[in-house]
């Protein structure tokens, strides 16, 4: 049986355009009423965390986990930009899944 992915999972998101904070701060609010939370902007990132079925329902592929314990969608570490809407999309260069730590405990 594979391993099951935690209730909430994280991706970071990376807004283009050197970090500017009013296009930043635009996406984390669009992001927000999309029902994620949103982690405090860092440069021109911030992170998003909710359920996998949010996740899912976002962009229609079904999340999992590699063998390291990191979240993949439809077998990829980045989300499709192509599938975000247009409010979450604009402005975005990436949004992925980060690799597990190689150190401390691992999910069996």
């Amino acid at each position: 049986m594979p391993p099951e992915l935690p209730d909430i999972v994280s991706a970071q998101v990376l807004v283009a355009g050197n970090g500017d904070q009013g296009r930043v701060e635009r996406v984390r609010v669009a992001w927000r009423h999309a029902g994620f939370e949103t982690g405090p902007a860092v440069g021109g990132s911030f992170s998003v965390a909710a359920g996998p079925a949010r996740f899912e329902a976002l962009v229609g592929r079904r999340l999992e986990l590699d063998r390291e314990g990191g979240v993949l969608a439809g077998g990829e570490r980045a989300l499709p930009l192509s599938r975000l809407p247009d409010a979450l999309r604009d402005g975005v260069s990436l949004v992925s899944f980060g690799r597990p730590p190689s150190f401390g405990p691992r999910r069996r």
